[in-house]
């Protein structure tokens, strides 16, 4: 086998390889450069050298031969790279051990049975058999493309149907290896039957399994094919196999919670998100994607188990995090998963939602701020405990430190601006008005949108950005101005008053919406500095997410008085908990 490797090193040039995905400028005989394709760069530092038969990037360091940088950017095991390079110089590998061949000829035999089932189930999608699955998928906006692509099916009631196709080319043994039909008291039947079918692929885009959608009521809504030789949930994540292909281009890869969220997301162009097959996403998911992106983001649905499930693997994947291997989140707003945000909100509010994620430690911090108050030292203390625990599972001893030093300063930050003065102390100390702010919830959002407007330049503060980002907006007409400010974010230069002049004379001609002092306080009057404008708005934010929160708060007291059970107990204390964590913020004794 060795002596095949040196035959491929030396009748396949490395330059060769590579500029088939990267451009390069030749320097001299047999040395040439161009711009990485493992990291972003603007001046070129990725080295190619056919001469001494490696590559090496002085940006990034990556480092390595024909065999390696094909094993990176195609995310192939070696026996498949080397196979693909021999195939390509010609030269004919050693023969596998009797037991390896055999093993191989299954796994191929697995595939051919899966790829015939596919075609089956697309087949039968187009049908008069499968008129009621195509018409939810069209009623779920799919395009005839998308469903073309991603080879999608039906299958019907009939299961000898299938297994008399099956049987013409595959005997029964082989066909029972596959799980496609399962064997039953009373003969062959198809465990996915009556479902909308999502072939589930491998790296390569081969059929290894199938996932299926129940169109009639009935649970489970969802099923995965049986494990078998070619498919293995746990090691398995859907649409990878078109996401690797766009993470080259743009960096990054989006975890949705299911096959039909990285659908419907392809459907709108975004092509770069996979999905965990009827388990959880795991820490071995996130190493695997590690191999194809530095820092994949997390985007699950908007639920209590998308939200355990977040932070189940916020903490879970802490041990094998690095300073270039981290991992975002991306809360979703404006629907309960992707598609639904796409449908309210639009493609480039999601696309907005996932390039503003939220980063592993500040998502581990505020996880568990929600879980402390800190109004006494015995509070802040459980608090930094924690938190120190937390950081300890981090095996890379310098960015456990890190860690240790952010969460120390973010305790700190909150303690201390528990300590500072308002900014407007006659405003901020006046009942009244406070009683007045927490009763206008309207008010408090024009006040919001009016101090933006005043002071473009904050938000291109990350904070600001967010927050406006996540506020509940009830009205639509101010949810609309709220998105078209949104979108200015990094395109104008919002420094000089003219700027200033534009946006407003574009709200009030867009939207009719006329800006007078009346429609705000203090805060939000031009004469007011940037930073006296933010800290203001951040004040506000505050008060607003107070009346939800103290909204719902009546609203699970009364559910609790009906129910007395545990689970509304305890959710109206952890609400208590917020509630008082935000007055104790904004200094609003009881």
């Amino acid at each position: 086998m060795s002596y095949a490797i040196d035959q491929v090193k030396a009748r396949i040039n490395l330059s060769s390889v590579v500029s088939k995905k990267v451009a390069l400028k030749r320097k001299t005989t047999g040395e040439y450069l161009g711009l990485c394709p493992f990291h972003p760069e603007k001046s070129p530092s990725f080295n190619v050298s056919d001469n001494k038969g490696f590559y090496h990037c002085f940006g990034c360091g990556a480092h390595g031969d024909v065999f390696s940088y094909l094993m990176e950017t195609e995310y192939l095991k070696f026996p498949e790279a080397l196979e693909k390079l021999a195939q390509e110089a010609g030269i004919e590998l050693p023969k596998h051990t009797e037991v390896q061949k055999k093993q191989q000829d299954i796994r191929d035999i697995l595939i051919e049975i899966h790829e015939a089932a596919a075609n089956y189930y697309t087949q039968k999608l187009f049908s008069p058999e499968g008129k009621q699955a195509l018409n939810y998928l069209k009623k779920r906006g799919l395009k005839n493309e998308i469903i073309a692509e991603y080879r999608l099916g039906f299958t019907p009631h009939n299961h000898s149907e299938l297994h008399d196709i099956l049987k013409q080319k595959f005997n029964e043994t082989q066909i029972a290896a596959s799980k496609v039909l399962l064997k039953g008291d009373y003969g062959v039947y198809n465990p996915l039957k009556n479902r909308v079918i999502f072939p589930i692929f491998n790296k390569s885009g081969k059929t290894v399994a199938f996932g299926g959608r129940l169109i009639e009521k009935g649970e489970p809504k969802y099923l995965n094919s049986p494990e078998t030789l070619i498919f293995k949930k746990s090691e398995t994540l859907y649409g990878l196999n078109f996401a690797k292909k766009e993470a080259l281009k743009t960096k990054q890869i989006i975890v949705v919670e299911g096959y039909m969220d990285v659908i419907a997301l392809a459907n709108n162009e975004i092509y770069n998100s996979v999905a965990p097959l009827g388990t959880s996403i795991s820490s071995e998911h996130i190493k695997s994607l590690w191999k194809i992106v530095d820092i994949p983001t997390l985007c699950l649905d908007a639920d209590n188990a998308g939200r355990t499930a977040t932070s189940r693997l916020a903490s879970e994947i802490l041990p094998f995090i690095k300073a270039d291997k981290t991992l975002n989140f991306a809360s979703l707003t404006g629907g309960k998963d992707p598609d639904e945000v796409i449908v309210n909100k639009g493609r480039e509010f999601f696309k907005s939602i996932i390039n503003h994620p939220t980063p592993l430690s500040e998502l581990l911090f505020t996880s568990l701020l929600k879980m402390h108050t800190v109004k006494t030292p015995e509070n802040v203390t459980t608090l930094r405990k924690n938190l120190e625990l937390l950081a300890k599972k981090i095996i890379d001893k310098d960015l456990q430190k890190s860690y240790s030093s952010y969460f120390k300063s973010k305790v700190y930050e909150i303690l201390s601006n528990k300590k500072k003065p308002n900014i407007n102390k006659e405003f901020l100390n006046s009942k009244h008005n406070i009683q007045s702010i927490l009763s206008e919830q309207e008010n408090n959002i024009l006040t919001i949108l009016a101090t933006v407007i005043n002071h473009p330049e904050i938000i291109s503060d990350d904070e600001i950005y967010y927050e406006l980002h996540d506020i509940e907006i009830r009205s639509n007409f101010l949810d609309k101005i709220r998105e078209y400010i949104l979108n200015l974010k990094g395109y104008i230069n919002y420094e000089n008053e003219p700027c200033r002049k534009t946006l407003r004379q574009t709200l009030e001609e867009q939207f009719n919406f006329k800006l007078n002092d009346n429609m705000f306080d203090t805060f939000a009057k031009s004469e007011a500095s940037s930073e006296e404008a933010k800290e203001g708005i951040i004040r506000i934010f505050k008060l607003n997410n107070l009346i939800i929160i103290q909204e719902q708060i009546k609203t699970t007291s009364q559910l609790l008085m009906e129910r007395q059970d545990e689970e509304t107990y305890n959710k109206l204390s952890y609400l208590k908990q917020i509630e008082e964590i935000l007055k104790t913020e904004l200094n609003i004794l009881n």
